[in-house]
């Protein structure tokens, strides 16, 4: 004989449950609030990069493979990961920094917008250190400035930190010169 198991979830358990692995919690009260921004820029950096998006539009030829390996090379790697890798795919990269750009001008609070903005700034400098690409149309010392800025920020990562304080080391040495600019993939 089977048993069969009801449950009643009052409206602040149902959802506590539905909030799960989306950038919220639920008030004592009931209310579902956005996590710290720590926690927010966690939960993103520790996701894999599809599922922050459709990254089908990024060609093969752009994004190259990994050896032995049928997906695109980084899109199933953490967003932090593909940040730090000195090999991911300029392509990817540049998804990332729009991603980071529409969440900058979209997203519906204060700290999701900073915590797209520290993505978007962390793709840039990512393809500055490890491909010399100028991902985006600020001018130099802008985007230097903001490097700054984020690199200093209490709820940054000690690992965006030193990737922040080494691009902007590069947009420093080049500001005023073109050797940045001259090999940009696009710019978003």
């Amino acid at each position: 004989m089977a048993t069969e198991w009801t449950y009643k979830l009052a409206p602040a358990q149902l959802t506590a449950l539905w909030s799960v692995g989306s950038g919220r919690r639920v008030s004592e009260a009931g209310e579902v609030v956005d996590l710290p921004i720590e926690e927010l820029l966690s939960e993103v950096l520790e996701s894999s990069v599809s599922s922050l998006g459709d990254v089908s539009a990024l060609s093969d030829d752009d994004m190259g493979r990994d050896t032995g390996d049928d997906s695109p090379r980084g899109v199933g790697k953490s967003v932090e990961r593909v940040l730090l890798d000195e090999q991911a795919p300029v392509a990817l990269l540049k998804w990332l920094s729009t991603w980071g750009k529409d969440r900058m001008l979209h997203a519906a609070t204060a700290a999701r917008r900073d915590v797209g903005g520290a993505v978007y700034y962390a793709a840039i400098a990512s393809a500055t250190v490890h491909h010399r690409r100028k991902l985006s149309k600020l001018d130099d010392r802008t985007v230097a400035k903001n490097l700054a800025t984020l690199a200093l920020a209490p709820w940054i990562p000690t690992t965006l930190k030193e990737l922040y304080a080494r691009a902007r080391t590069l947009y420093r040495r080049t500001s005023g010169t073109d050797s940045l600019q001259g090999r940009s993939v696009g710019s978003v």
